[in-house]
């Protein structure tokens, strides 16, 4: 009889452990942290993104160091362009939406046209995306400073024609870190894209 209480006893506690394991286990991956969820998605850490200052679609100065503990997604386009740039700015207007919620997640475009694309024509570009430009900044500057912040600084484009810019999204995280290079015209880049901005935002 003292056997099978001792052994009762046992079992008990054996099955008490058990249960609180299980419970520790479940509320760790409930766990909402960032560095979990980025060092799940591994992430690479492809240099540092450059700072940079250029003009807003409004007409005021910008400066990189505003988007410093944001997430950001960049792209270079230009207005005129009747190829790549249509897609990549849907793409990011689709992004827009999908962290609308979000105010640590922003969004840049770099024309690489200023000479045609001033504030007043980003501004109406601006507006046929329906863009957010509180969080999605349109902008545009010398183009010879520009072509710099692109190839040497993003290490995107072409190093012998400004104009011949870069069909891919640039994810940057909150230290300033670049993540990831997406093509903005394939739409599983682009999944794979918003799924990482989700993971580096915490979700």
């Amino acid at each position: 009889m003292a056997v099978r209480k001792s052994a009762l006893v046992g079992g008990v506690f054996i099955l008490v452990g058990l249960l609180m394991l299980t419970a520790l286990t479940v509320e760790r991956s409930l766990e909402p942290s960032g560095v979990m969820l980025v060092e799940a998605a591994g992430l690479p850490e492809l240099g540092v993104a450059p700072e940079f200052a250029l003009t807003t679609s409004d007409g005021a100065a910008f400066d990189s160091t505003s988007l410093d503990g944001q997430i950001y997604v960049l792209d270079f386009i230009f207005t005129s362009c009747a190829g790549i740039c249509p897609t990549l700015t849907n793409q990011m207007a689709r992004l827009q939406r999908t962290y609308s919620g979000r105010s640590d997640v922003e969004f840049v475009s770099i024309t690489v046209d200023p000479e045609r694309d001033t504030p007043e024509v980003l501004t109406e570009y601006a507006k046929r995306f329906e863009a957010d430009t509180e969080r999605w900044h349109f902008l545009t500057g010398d183009l010879p400073y520009i072509h710099s912040v692109a190839v040497d600084g993003f290490k995107v484009g072409s190093v012998d024609d400004p104009l011949i810019h870069s069909e891919r999204l640039i994810l940057v995280d909150r230290e300033g870190v670049i993540r990831g290079y997406y093509m903005g015209t394939e739409p599983d880049s682009v999944l794979e894209l918003s799924r990482d901005i989700g993971f580096l935002a915490g979700q």
